[in-house]
């Protein structure tokens, strides 16, 4: 149960062709700023932000292709709005048997919070050699999986694979030897692939670096891999590291992750950024080795997360409230969790020594 509720966590949902037709909005958020509110980004870009929904709304390939033109734009003006080290506006579609939704949300970091909420290394700039085409045979083997997938001859359920990371696992005998390949080579090309890792330009590339390392041996040494991972300045790399680290705390639990490390992204960027921190958190909760370290710091950003309209954000941080206090409030009692959240802050802050020394 715990590996089908995580995987759904984390699978972008993907919308069937039947489900075009109405779209029900449900909100716009801002995640997170003290220069700019969403009834400013309204009045400045609202009209180019109904554009793109009507847009995205009509299901159609070229529909898309000229919504996602107006979305530099869309960016450009709400800029205006203040001084933010970094922006971006994320929709997000949800499909279920009886309703279609979307729900906006833009990404900010006023820029005096850089520092924090952005603890990226700095941005690689060289273009690197693909150690043995190692770079390339993944892609292939993900575009084989993914379209396999899709034509129903692989499962969704995880296989058994020479790797702390199995998407696709052995199904046909085309992703086997592509298996085969990684398992014998990435011991051999580690050194080449963690300089991929830390200095190509690419994301993409780096990315694929991660998921390759998983094929490691020594699982201790994977997980210190992922947590660089968290580190990296791409979007697509830390969610890579994630995905790994999701399928490591479902089926290695004798490792031990960094839990604080990945509490940490709940304040990261991006929607991404935060959804799978808090998916991971979810799949990891009740475990007793990790369950004081995410009641005391992971819980002064959930109700944060709980206001969001964002399904990912405020499902997840629902449920993971839920877990952690065996409490019932409804999802909107704002003020019942947030005094919840008090009496956790205040049972695990240390008491002041007395001055006589003890």
């Amino acid at each position: 149960m715990a590996k089908q509720l995580l995987a759904v966590l984390f699978l972008a949902a993907c919308r069937p062709a039947s489900a075009a037709g109405d779209v029900k909005f449900q909100g716009m958020d801002i995640y997170r700023s003290e220069a700019v509110t969403v009834e400013q980004i309204e009045r400045h870009a609202g009209g180019m932000i109904k554009n793109y929904m009507r847009l995205r709304a009509q299901d159609r390939k070229e529909s898309v292709k000229v919504a996602e033109r107006l979305r530099p734009q869309i960016e450009t003006r709400a800029r205006q709005l203040g001084k933010f080290a970094f922006l971006k506006f994320h929709y997000g579609e949800y499909v279920t048997s009886a309703e279609r939704t979307a729900y906006v949300t833009f990404d900010i970091v006023d820029a005096k919070d850089a520092k924090e909420r952005m603890p990226f290394r700095p941005i690689p700039a060289r273009h690197l050699k693909d150690p043995n085409g190692l770079l390339a045979a993944w892609r292939q083997y993900s575009d084989l999986g993914v379209a396999l997938m899709k034509q129903g001859l692989i499962s969704t359920d995880r296989p058994t694979c020479p790797a702390f990371y199995c998407p696709r696992g052995t199904a046909t005998p085309e992703l086997a030897a592509f298996e085969r390949r990684f398992a014998e080579a990435v011991p051999i090309d580690k050194a080449l692939l963690l300089e991929v890792l830390k200095n190509e330009a690419d994301p993409h590339k780096r990315a694929a670096a991660l998921y390759l390392l998983s094929y490691l041996k020594d699982g201790k040494e994977v997980l210190r891999i992922m947590m660089m991972g968290l580190d990296d300045p791409g979007e697509d790399v830390r969610a890579a590291a994630m995905q790994i680290l999701a399928d490591i705390s479902l089926n290695y639990k004798s490792l031990f992750m960094e839990v604080n490390r990945i509490i940490a992204l709940l304040d990261y960027p991006t929607v991404s950024d935060r959804s799978k921190s808090l998916a991971l958190l979810v799949s990891i909760a009740d475990n007793p080795v990790y369950r004081p370290y995410i009641m005391s710091r992971a819980t002064p950003y959930l109700v944060r997360l709980l206001k969001m309209n964002q399904p990912s954000h405020h499902d997840l941080a629902y449920t993971l409230l839920a877990m952690l206090s065996q409490e019932t409030y409804d999802r909107r009692d704002y003020s019942s969790w947030e005094k919840w959240v008090s009496k956790q802050i205040i049972a695990t802050t240390p008491a002041p020594r007395r001055f006589d020394g003890h």
